[in-house]
């Protein structure tokens, strides 16, 4: 008989649960990192890139394809950095790098498959533009946005191993899930992401916003990242609700409007943004 009571989650099964993954995720710090940097050799770009044949051949065939449309065929990874761009490659490794892992169902959470994935794409967009709105780095944000949900991965993972039928509700106030998971697992799904997050080496203006996700107004380091997460995710939840890509959004909170800039128009604005990069994303999906 499965079991209703599941054991703590301990960072040790997290571990042992992240050796078992692909290299690709451990790259994506170094990029962002050699990205930022404006002194970077292109070459220390390209090395790195190479390191993984699976990222190289991907981002040599997404060059090609009928969404970027090179003049010519692109056949190596030094002319396919080129021609993308630094941001636009790292958009396209972080899509291949993270797609098979989060689109599978996480029942524990009462998501099917593809349902975390489109979320994370939906934040990710989302908080890219409030960063870029912001004057912060765009790529951090995108890279917040896209896996802060990853925790739940790895609780749906550990709940399986123990057989459990334990269910967490996402429509719950953020607190109240934050403090069914911990009451549960002894960590939140929050924890776990920001776990992950370090062992993969992400510097802590990645980590620490995920890490207070549930509860953004407690961090202390980095908390207007964190807020602007948690409205990533509130913007990002109604482009997904509403299935299309432009439509006439609900008024918004006043504090919603002065996190974004200060006017509705701002808010406006910020969702058309939204919307063009959210199509954008899509056309690129089906390209690789």
């Amino acid at each position: 008989m499965p079991s209703t009571l599941p054991s703590p989650l301990s960072l040790d099964f997290i571990d042992a649960q992240i050796k078992d993954l692909s290299a690709a995720p451990q790259i994506l710090p170094k990029l962002q990192a050699l990205i930022r940097d404006c002194n970077t050799n292109p070459d220390d770009i390209f090395t790195l890139i190479k390191l993984d044949q699976t990222l190289t051949t991907r981002v040599i065939k997404t060059s090609n394809s009928a969404f970027f449309a090179p003049k010519s065929r692109i056949d190596n990874i030094e002319d396919a950095v080129t021609y993308l761009g630094y941001d636009e490659v790292f958009r396209v490794i972080t899509l291949v790098a993270f797609a098979k892992l989060m689109s599978g169902p996480l029942a524990c959470y009462g998501l099917s498959a593809g349902e975390l994935w489109e979320q994370s794409i939906a934040t990710a967009v989302t908080l890219e533009v409030l960063a870029q709105a912001h004057d912060s780095a765009t790529n951090t944000g995108y890279t917040i946005g896209l896996l802060h949900s990853i925790g739940m991965i790895f609780v749906n993972k550990h709940l399986l191993a123990m057989r459990s039928n334990k269910r967490f509700n996402l429509d719950e106030e953020p607190a109240d899930l934050e403090t069914d998971e911990v009451t549960t697992l002894g960590l939140s799904h929050a924890d776990v992401a920001a776990h992950v997050l370090d062992r993969w080496k992400f510097p802590e203006n990645v980590c620490e916003p995920v890490r207070f996700q549930l509860r953004p107004l407690e961090c202390q380091t980095y908390g207007k990242t964190a807020c602007l997460l948690n409205l990533a995710k509130d913007i990002g939840s109604k482009f997904i609700s509403s299935g299309c890509r432009k439509f006439d959004a609900p008024e918004p909170d006043p504090i919603v409007v002065s996190l974004i800039g200060g006017s509705t128009e701002d808010y406006e604005r910020t969702m058309d943004k939204v919307g063009t990069k959210l199509a954008m994303i899509d056309v690129l999906l089906q390209e690789l």
